[in-house]
């Protein structure tokens, strides 16, 4: 598929270098992989971003037969840590900004991605054109055009998402409605206020905040309170539940239940809605 669309983003570029449909995915400045660089440090990784290649092969490196979730963690933190790929016009941009850093290509597009659907048909047609197979037609040669619509493609792409997280945390509050339920969980993150806890079993991710008043130490990798030290990437055991105090606002709490931790941590109360 990668050879696919990388031959079909050549061939379309040399044939309309004005108006080819591209996608590129920017290569991120080096300080924003400074906290996973410094996580994977904790841990004992090396994790080398001078190039996509490199990272792909540090981010394989950095297991730990004792943790399997941290190369996982490891993964989502290197996501956010990267700039989203676009669509946009060859003629746009100087060829040195094709790069797709993602995939460590030089030029790319979607050719055989269909649920890219119009981005997919744009180039189809461009393809069909270049090799003889169907006649060009004015607008699909206009680069000016051509830009608009790689903007609005990258418009309702991230309104799509937006839209699907909005789902996602409907529904998640809808089956917490009632329920109190006990899950393994991974710390994400320290923040001055609290621990940022990942529970691999529905894919949540929620800050575990510390008591108002209460006293703790805290660094970039480890928060301590009441003689226990809980760091980065641990394992812990949360509560997670609705929080309906404000009715306009419904959110999904979690509580810490382990380790115990006089003042932080709590009982856990099983519950579950009734029939």
């Amino acid at each position: 598929m990668l050879l696919a669309n990388i031959s079909v983003a050549e061939r379309i570029t040399t044939e309309y270098p004005d108006c080819a449909l591209l996608r590129r995915h920017p290569v991120p400045a080096a300080e924003s992989y400074k906290p996973v660089i410094e996580a994977a440090r904790a841990r004992g990784f090396v994790m080398n971003v001078s190039s996509g290649k490199a990272l792909a092969q540090s981010l394989d490196n950095a297991v730990d037969v004792n943790n399997p979730m941290l190369n996982t963690m490891l993964r989502m933190m290197t996501t956010r840590c990267m700039t989203q790929a676009v669509y946009f016009s060859s003629g746009s941009l100087p060829m040195e900004q094709y790069v797709h850093f993602g995939l460590a290509a030089p030029i790319y597009t979607h050719f055989t991605s269909p649920i890219r659907r119009y981005a997919d048909v744009m180039v189809h047609r461009l393809l069909a054109a270049a090799i003889g197979a169907d006649s060009t037609f004015p607008t699909m040669l206009k680069g000016d055009l051509v830009t608009r619509i790689a903007n609005n493609l990258n418009y309702r792409h991230k309104q799509a998402q937006y839209a699907g997280r909005a789902s996602v945390l409907l529904n998640t509050i809808l089956y917490f409605k009632g329920r109190t339920e006990l899950h393994d969980g991974f710390i994400m993150g320290i923040r001055k206020n609290g621990i940022q806890v990942f529970v691999p079993r529905y894919g949540l991710e929620s800050v575990v905040v510390f008591p108002e008043g209460s006293k703790y130490e805290v660094t970039d990798d480890s928060f301590k309170a009441e003689g226990v030290t809980v760091r980065a990437f641990a394992k812990v055991k949360v509560q997670i539940s609705l929080n309906e105090s404000d009715v306009q606002h419904v959110r999904l709490e979690m509580k810490l239940v382990s380790p115990k931790i006089p003042g932080f941590s709590v009982d856990f109360i099983l519950s579950a809605p009734e029939d």
